[in-house]
């Protein structure tokens, strides 16, 4: 069985640097044209005692139509992320062409 649990509750950082330097706080995606997208690089780290599996899971669009018409996807291959390991990810933000 697995346990999942949600990103406030593990010592996990999110960074702009692989050295882990400047954290993460808020990704400002600016201005994007119907049917474009844009990329973000991140560094997670594994800021616990235990191995992680992350998952991403987007909810509470508001409005709830929102879902329908935007995207957000990453390229985090699924492996387990060790105490203090550090994994690159882009993260994708997609916009319908409507």
């Amino acid at each position: 069985m697995t346990e999942v649990i949600t990103a406030e509750e593990i010592p996990l950082g999110i960074y702009w640097d692989a050295e882990c330097t400047t954290e993460v706080s808020m990704i400002n995606w600016g201005s994007l044209a119907p049917g474009s997208s844009k990329d973000v690089n991140l560094y997670i780290k594994n800021e616990g005692d235990t191995s992680l599996r992350l998952y991403l899971n987007v909810t509470n669009w508001n409005p709830p139509e929102a879902s329908k018409h935007i995207n957000l996807s990453w390229d985090y291959d699924g492996r387990t992320l060790n105490p203090d390991q550090i994994v690159g990810v882009t993260m994708r933000l997609s916009l319908s062409p409507t």
